[in-house]
């Protein structure tokens, strides 16, 4: 939470008047040293006020607050204290309070804290921010007694200088690290953008200026990286297109790495408001942002716009949940399994300032109770813009640490167990005409989680027929693929051993719909040794009707096929009676009987090994045939 310092302007606005001329004209001594920056003149003339004045409470409150500005906390406590037993001054109690919660005296900061609060005098203001020492004192009192295992590490001189970087965003698949960027030094001194390779030893390369019309003489920062990392959001301030301070824009990189001219998102997300710290969702469909007043502001909130069907974005609301408080909510991340937000906040209980905290997604499209991720972690400093890699254990952040190359540095650390991410695996791949070989371009693909026979993922080809998919890892999978005048194609993948560094590549052809083509329908399921539909077929199935209702006068055999394990008489009536349950679901969905015929092939015509599980399992199918 912020440092609220209440000195109630006794201190500059106030002579002492029942202090002594003297101590008082050392008194005006001290002050007109702390205006020319002679901190240590300053003491010295106070320290003079006390010993000869001790109860000129204004010398004692100065005193404190000079070394609380020095996070010399015990001395700026016992100062505080001597300001409190001058009888004058129990307005104190409150700086008391904020400073001994920073000093991690816990009990201490809520006992000051409450007996502020019985003071009459207090600002509901203050009052707010008293109360939510309080409840931050207990939680941090307890906190404190198991913390996590916390050894941050700088990402080394590639990286880092003796500027500032921060803001870190990364690809889904761990290989680039972009970040802004600002020096203190030299000619240019505005943010930009960096990127920089992760190598095979894992270190990473030296960093290089993003190419392109992306970086500017203006400021532009706090970008989010898109999952394929072709795309990039990220906070522009006061441009010619802008609608208020600083601004959402986003950009393209095209094949041969260039960036395009950013483009203001526009006023369903950007107001007259301050907008800034964009994180995209890994399917590319919801933006998360933070909107204050300005950059300074006492209360800043997570919003999230989704993209529609035409590219459109809608008008940006507050995240739903008990993320959200009345105080400063910032830096949000949205974590790559698309269910998990890391965040910063100081609205939450917490070590003081701005914490940072994980909120999952409920069923109900709600988040959840904020997670403290605990201390050392977070601390009576500020901590933000965390971002998680793929594998959820490891986290990036920016800090100014005395080991650090100079101003803020970019450190990555282990996330601790209970906060980690789940591991999440990419699916990569191309859509192609199954006779030309030729590219298809905004072919419809559609991932479904078997177990949960939920649809996770709908997005389309890219010009190249290209597609980039994040998934969590350790789950079964169906995939369908449309494209007008094509038979659809399906199939589903294990991610059970994959990574994020393990791409699963997927090459999807896809047959015209002519007669004699065929298509293998890879997300019918049945029991072993088993005729009857399992739920888990309904949506292939459905796939197929819609197809089917889209031509009416279309033909099809429903083909039924096994492995070579039984006898053949067996083989085959299940063949037959396996492609018959095919039948009477669609003629139960409106598709004409006649148009639909069945022939069960038992194990006659395999398309794979019979000398594997994994072979006969792709010899036991449903195959659609267009007549």
């Amino acid at each position: 939470m912020r440092s609220f310092l209440l000195i109630f302007a006794l201190i500059l606005l106030q002579p002492a008047c029942a202090q002594s001329k003297k101590s008082f004209k050392e008194f005006e001594k001290a002050r007109q040293a702390l205006r020319e920056d002679e901190v240590e003149k300053a003491l010295n003339h106070l320290e003079k006020v006390n010993k000869k004045d001790p109860d000129f409470v204004d010398a004692w409150i100065l005193r404190a607050d000079i070394h609380r500005g020095n996070e010399d906390y015990n001395k700026a406590i016992s100062f505080y204290k001597s300001a409190l037993k001058t009888g004058k001054a129990d307005f104190v109690l409150f700086n008391l309070g904020e400073t001994s919660f920073i000093n991690q005296q816990y009990d201490e900061a809520k006992r000051y804290m409450q007996s502020y609060l019985q003071l009459r005098r207090s600002a509901a203001r203050a009052n707010d921010l008293a109360q939510r020492i309080i409840i931050s004192s207990e939680f941090a009192a307890e906190a404190i007694k198991t913390p996590f295992p916390f050894s941050p590490e700088n990402l080394g001189e590639n990286i880092n200088d003796e500027g500032h970087q921060y803001f870190p965003s990364i690809s889904a698949d761990g290989e680039v690290l972009v970040f802004t960027e600002r020096q203190i030094k030299g000619p240019k001194r505005d943010e930009d953008f960096f990127e920089s390779i992760k190598l095979n030893d894992g270190e990473w390369a030296p960093k290089e200026r993003l190419k392109g019309r992306l970086n500017t003489d203006n400021n532009e920062g706090a970008q989010s990286l898109s999952a394929d990392g072709k795309t990039l959001f990220f906070a522009g301030c006061q441009r010619p297109d802008g609608y208020g301070s600083c601004d959402i824009y986003i950009a393209f990189r095209d094949a041969k790495g260039m960036w395009s001219q950013p483009q203001n998102l526009g006023q369903s997300i950007n107001t007259a408001a301050w907008e800034s710290m964009p994180s995209i969702s890994p399917d590319g469909k919801t933006l998360y942002f933070v909107r204050g007043k300005d950059m300074r502001a006492s209360k800043m909130t997570i919003m999230f716009s989704e993209k529609q069907a035409d590219g459109s974005w809608s008008v940006a609301k507050p995240i739903p949940g008990e993320v959200n408080t009345p105080h400063r909510e910032t830096t949000p991340f949205i974590y790559f399994d698309n269910t998990r937000l890391y965040f910063a906040s100081d609205g939450h209980p917490g070590f003081g300032d701005l914490d940072f905290f994980v909120s999952e997604r409920r069923d109900d499209g709600t988040w959840g109770k904020p997670e403290n991720l605990g201390y050392p972690i977070n601390t009576h400093r500020e901590e933000s813009s965390l971002v998680l890699s793929p594998d959820g254990k490891t986290g990036f952040f920016a800090s100014e640490r005395e080991e650090g190359f100079g101003g803020l540095d970019l450190y990555k650390f282990d996330v601790p167990p209970p906060h980690r991410g789940n591991p999440v695996a990419f699916v990569e791949g191309v859509v192609r005409d199954a006779k030309t070989k030729k590219v298809i371009p905004n072919a419809l693909l559609e991932v479904i989680d078997i177990n949960k026979n939920d649809t996770v993922w709908t997005l389309n080809s890219d010009e190249s027929g290209g597609f980039f998919i994040i998934l969590p890892a350790q789950r079964d999978y169906a995939l369908s693929v449309e494209k007008e005048n094509y038979l659809f194609h399906s199939e589903n993948f294990s991610l059970e051993e994959e990574g994020a560094d393990a791409p699963r590549k997927l090459l999807v052809d896809l047959n015209k719909l002519e007669k004699g083509e065929s298509v293998v329908l890879r997300n019918i399921f049945f029991d072993y040794d088993k005729f009857e539909l399992k739920n888990t077929s309904f949506t292939e199935l459905n796939r197929v009707v819609q197809l089917l209702k889209r031509s009416p006068n279309l033909s099809v055999e429903i083909a039924g096929h096994t492995d070579n394990q039984g006898s053949d008489a067996y083989n085959q009536k299940l063949s037959e009676n396996r492609a018959q349950s095919v039948k009477d679901y669609l003629i139960e969905k409106g598709i004409a009987a006649k148009n639909v015929s069945i022939k069960g092939y038992g194990a006659s015509s395999p398309i794979a090994t019979n000398e594997t599980e994994e072979g006969r399992a792709i010899n036991r199918r449903i195959e659609m045939v267009v007549k």
